[in-house]
């Protein structure tokens, strides 16, 4: 389908695509249903995983969920399925 886990669990930026990925918002404790807790862990703290893929088009409890394509830390993985969607429902 396209995407990648997060950022920090991916260790790095991984060449197939610049927003692709699941979303850690380590001020809030969430993170997306991409991403793991491993960036919350290496902070002394735990995330609660919600059930959405990363957006910045959207907010959950008032939190960023995602991070605009072209900007730095990109995750936008809702685009990305969207981008995908005719492709992957045609794959047999």
């Amino acid at each position: 389908m396209g995407l990648n886990h997060d950022r920090f669990t991916e260790g790095g930026n991984p060449s197939s695509s610049e927003y692709n990925f699941g979303y850690v918002n380590l001020p809030a404790l969430v993170r997306t249903i991409m991403a793991y807790n491993n960036e919350c862990q290496a902070s002394g703290s735990f995330c609660t995983i919600i059930q959405y893929f990363s957006t910045p088009k959207k907010k959950f409890q008032g939190n960023k969920i995602g991070v605009k394509k072209g900007k730095p830390g990109a995750a936008d993985a809702a685009r990305k399925l969207n981008e995908n969607r005719k492709r992957i429902a045609a794959y047999r």
